[in-house]
């Protein structure tokens, strides 16, 4: 009794022995995969650490490039601009410079010309001063001067006041001063003119090219739905005329049926007279159309007095002829 106690307790200390055991190698499993696990996970959170840094890196970089490129561009642009105004700035003096010459060359030959006109003053005479307060440097271009008298006479029969002082012209230098500002002024509204009737008629053909265009689409459109509507009128047309060709065919057909049945005797013999044609030949008389109380095709009524071939060939003929070749 004492002995099988005593194993009784052994085994039970083993039991307890390997109990431990395996709860220590249990918690020892769970500590080196808890370890482990924080490794791995420690790893990987360093490698994304280190891929996220690159990606951020390389988005900086790429935004840096952006923005270089944008402000080359924008340089590009200014520079592009800039080199654009002043070619047009340098086409634009150009373009004054040489109307400034054109008109200083129209003035200078206008200007000789109306020298050539005007010619002596003292050959032609001299205009009365209308003020006798008025310098004689004035009386050229005042704005109120007396008109030329053409001959003494008339120069008698004028008031006291505007013949008092003697006339003087002009200085030459006034005269010219004059004359080329009446010219600029001239070609200054020619130029004007100029510029404003060829944008009215750049306007007018602007217009006028929209309303032939207008005009021209609905040309074409009205084309269309005339032809669209000629197709449908023909295809109608047609439609009806085959319809009634049918509705002709079938009238025609049960007609030919019902009155003009063929006899057998008339195909098979062509030596054959109807009892009709043999009674309308002792009777003497031929119809020429059929009774009112119908219409027929002229084709139909024209069966009648057709004659019969004089070969006919006969029916049922070639069948007995292949039947003796199988015999």
């Amino acid at each position: 009794m004492t002995e099988q106690k005593g194993v009784n307790e052994v085994c039970r200390e083993w039991s307890v022995r390997e109990d431990n055991a395996l709860a220590y190698q249990l918690q020892q499993l769970e500590v080196e995969r808890h370890y482990s696990g924080n490794k791995s996970r420690n790893a990987i959170v360093r490698q994304d650490c280190r891929i996220a840094r690159h990606a951020q890196r390389l988005a900086h970089e790429e935004a840096q490039e952006l923005l270089r490129r944008k402000a080359l561009r924008e340089q590009h642009d200014a520079e592009v601009a800039r080199a654009i105004a002043e070619r047009l700035e340098r086409e634009e003096c150009e373009k004054l410079r040489r109307l400034e010459v054109e008109d200083q060359r129209i003035a200078k030959q206008i200007q000789d010309r109306e020298k050539k006109k005007i010619g002596d003053f003292n050959s032609i005479g001299l205009p009365l001063p209308s003020d006798p307060g008025l310098p004689g440097h004035l009386l050229h271009h005042s704005p109120h001067r007396a008109p030329h008298c053409p001959s003494p006479g008339v120069c008698r029969s004028l008031p006291n006041d505007d013949i008092d002082q003697p006339p003087w012209p002009a200085p030459p230098q006034d005269i010219d001063r004059l004359e080329q500002e009446k010219l600029d002024e001239e070609l200054a509204k020619r130029l004007q003119l100029e510029e404003e009737t060829s944008t009215h008629l750049d306007r007018d053909r602007l217009l006028a090219i929209e309303v032939q265009d207008t005009e021209l689409a609905k040309m074409l459109h009205q084309k269309e739905k005339a032809r669209a509507k000629k197709i449908r009128e023909k295809a109608r047309n047609k439609a009806a005329l085959k319809k009634q060709m049918e509705e002709e065919a079938n009238s025609g057909a049960v007609s030919h049926n019902l009155n003009h049945m063929p006899n057998i005797a008339m195909a098979i013999d062509p030596t054959y007279v109807s009892p009709e044609k043999h009674q309308k030949h002792h009777a003497g008389f031929v119809t020429s159309q059929p009774p009112p109380h119908f219409l027929l095709h002229p084709d139909i009524l024209n069966l009648d007095e057709e004659e019969a071939p004089p070969y006919m060939p006969v029916q049922g003929q070639k069948r007995s002829a292949e039947k003796k070749k199988k015999k």
